[in-house]
């Protein structure tokens, strides 16, 4: 099952591909580990409909001039004109725009500066698109994961025994077929806003023994920049989380008591 980050990644990826007026069906591709290499790819088919559409806003955004824009208009309305975006051979060994191979196999012959035209203006355009979604996909990585300085978010301490809230990593997605849109809010608080989104481990911890007494779980935990702990913690977690513990400790108690009996 996908986890958390990859299902928000999806999403990132399919409202920058409808943002840059391209098809949101192209697949994404993305290794986002800081090494050399990392990045984010999209691959797929742009067909003749979606270059018309795209077109004009390539003229806007890079280096496409009016004229060429008027001439590939016509091209895309006389042939069967589509573009072919794949990963090269180094898409094997890295994830990033360099690793996108253009092709646009039906372009009419003679045509060779309107093609060295879209295919500059394509490759610039999927060099930002791909940078954007990077960027964002980091944002998002530390978004979903621990802090580093201390994966500890809060502890509360009585003379015997500790409640902390421990940020873990969250293993499992949700299906983003359901509702893609129901994730825009939470992106709009992880990328705009500095939120993060993490499960949360509870525990509730003897300091005489060290032992966890009771433990349990709150998943996607949206957490904003400075928000106080009585935000975003659930208390109505603690009366269970306490009478579990209070059955460990009963338990124990039962345990020692047979040990002595037997000695």
């Amino acid at each position: 099952m996908a986890n958390l980050f990859n299902t928000l990644m999806i999403r990132t990826g399919q409202r920058l591909l409808q943002q840059y007026r391209y098809p949101d069906d192209l697949e994404w591709h993305w290794s986002l580990g800081y090494c050399q290499g990392d990045g984010c790819a999209c691959v797929g088919t742009l067909d003749n409909a979606a270059l018309r559409q795209l077109l004009p806003v390539l003229t806007q955004r890079q280096s496409l001039s009016i004229e060429n824009l008027q001439a590939l208009t016509l091209v895309l309305t006389q042939y069967p004109v589509a573009v072919l975006l794949t990963l090269n051979r180094r898409g094997g060994r890295a994830t990033h725009a360099g690793c996108i191979q253009i092709e646009i196999p039906d372009f009419p012959d003679g045509e060779e500066a309107l093609y060295l035209a879209l295919y500059h203006a394509l490759r610039q355009d999927l060099d930002t698109l791909c940078a954007v979604a990077e960027r964002q996909g980091y944002q998002l990585l530390d978004a979903t994961s621990p802090p580093y300085d201390s994966d500890v978010l809060f502890e509360r301490r009585t003379r015997h025994f500790a409640l902390r809230a421990v940020a873990e990593t969250h293993d499992d997605g949700q299906d983003l077929a359901e509702d893609p849109a129901l994730w825009d809010e939470t992106l709009a608080l992880l990328l705009e806003h500095s939120a993060r989104l993490l499960t949360l481990r509870l525990e509730l911890v003897c300091l005489t023994t060290g032992d966890c007494l009771a433990r349990d779980w709150q998943s996607e935990v949206v957490i904003t920049a400075n928000q106080p702990v009585r935000q975003w913690f659930n208390r109505e977690v603690l009366p269970e989380l306490v009478q579990t513990a209070r059955h460990a400790i009963e338990q124990k108690r039962l345990a020692y008591q047979a040990i002595r009996s037997a000695a």
